[in-house]
């Protein structure tokens, strides 16, 4: 045999086994953690493949992290199948989208044909396309216009402001013992959320001391006489106060509550009434002494820490604490969990046959929702709310708190409220 031909059939063999170790790598790794193959290998004792069924996450995080909460939900429910053995695919993956001007659920289901959800913080999309194929979306926040709520979306993970109002009226009694909250500037369309402070109570797992009750203003302390203003505040230095509406009289307000003698807690919340659009990192300036600024918030304003996983059982801190540093990131999560404990229960717990078409599976989606209980950071939440009103996850969903801290210079983060009056 020539020297020539010898070379050629050790180079083959060399091709040949390079190949072969390359197809052993790629087997394994190439599906493991993906959402987009739609792998299962669970209790059949061999890999099966099915095209999957695509969740839209409409985020302007885009660019940062691919809608990471949900893909952190997604990897929980494989965690529960993986732990129950339980048989059949996973036809699920998230997919995050930018969200752009008009954007409607034609456009999606055109760039995804598979569409059977979406998750969204624009309450323009309703839910309906143009065949009238029904298809869940679940809001991350809440559109208000006052003085009535609006129908922004039919589920979301957002409270209602009545909900924020116990518990900023339970935090105030509770962590700072304060006998009465006094809102300052229900006037206009402030006076909508001045009036929901006032209204709704804890839920039936509340164990606490009953909320506070509140005394409603017109005027902003910057506003009002120093007589006035003394009048309003005779409670006594234990009371707190909510200032409601814009932010832009801050300085001035507290100013006026120092000349006046107060000294305590001073909380408010710009953008209450739309949860849809963040709120920016202003500086309020000087804070008087003996005045403590707190701002409330109704969404995740970054890392979930172990902290806040206080009031949750222990075995999902851990996907918390795995969620993306972002605003915004918790609801999203709540969202995803929301549409797979659907799936969880129809087709896992309850062991029926997922549908394979992927109208059938919106429809079946669309019309499990209601009813159904979550596990949020906060406790357990049911979706669902009145017919013909904005839905909500009913009670427990926390809101968040942030201290000026004035000898730093910057906001900082105290977490959920439920963590923070306990």
């Amino acid at each position: 045999m020539s020297r020539s031909r010898v070379l050629a059939y050790l180079l083959a063999g060399a091709v040949a086994v390079v190949m072969f170790v390359v197809a052993v790598i790629q087997g394994p790794l190439g599906t493991k953690g993906t959402e987009t193959k739609g792998t299962d290998t669970k209790g059949t004792g061999r890999e099966r493949q099915k095209e999957p069924f695509t969740i839209a996450v409409v985020t302007r995080d885009i660019g940062q992290d691919r809608a990471g909460a949900a893909r952190v939900a997604l990897d929980e429910l494989r965690d529960l199948l993986r732990t129950n053995k339980a048989e059949g695919e996973l036809p699920l993956e998230f997919v995050g989208v930018a969200p752009g001007d008009g954007m409607t659920i034609d456009m999606l289901r055109r760039d995804h044909p598979r569409l059977v959800a979406v998750i969204a913080d624009d309450p323009a999309l309703d839910g309906r396309d143009e065949l009238g194929v029904r298809m869940p979306v679940v809001g991350t926040c809440r559109w208000e216009n006052p003085p009535g709520l609006s129908n922004s979306f039919r589920w979301t993970v957002a409270p209602d402001i009545t909900e924020v109002g116990w518990q900023v009226r339970a935090y105030v009694g509770k962590k700072h013992r304060a006998q009465q909250l006094i809102v300052f500037g229900a006037y206009g369309t402030d006076a909508a959320e001045a009036e929901q402070l006032g209204k709704g109570e804890p839920g039936p797992a509340w164990d606490g001391p009953r909320p506070p009750p509140t005394a409603v203003h017109i005027d902003r302390p910057g506003q009002m006489t120093a007589p006035e203003l003394r009048s309003a505040l005779s409670g006594g230095r234990g009371d707190a106060v909510y200032l409601a509406g814009s932010r832009s009289s801050l300085t001035d307000d507290l100013r006026a509550l120092a000349r006046a003698g107060f000294r305590g807690p001073v909380l408010y919340a710009p953008g209450l009434l739309n949860t849809c659009v963040r709120a920016e990192p202003e500086d309020p300036g000087q804070v008087p002494d003996g005045i403590t600024l707190y701002r409330v918030g109704t969404a995740g304003p970054g890392a979930v820490r172990a902290e806040d996983c206080f009031t949750v059982d222990t075995e999902h801190c851990p996907y918390f604490l795995r969620l993306p540093d972002r605003p915004g990131a918790l609801e999203e999560y709540e969202a995803a969990q929301t549409l797979i404990r659907v799936y969880r229960t129809v087709w896992v717990d309850g062991r029926g046959t997922a549908p394979s078409d992927p109208e059938e599976m919106a429809s079946a989606l669309h019309g499990s929702l209601n009813g159904q209980i979550v596990r949020g950071i906060s406790g357990w939440f049911e979706v669902g709310g009145p017919p013909g009103a904005s839905y909500t996850l009913s009670f427990g969903h926390d809101i968040w708190l942030e201290r000026w801290a004035a000898g730093k210079g910057r906001w900082t983060v105290l977490g959920p409220v439920s963590a923070e009056y306990t």
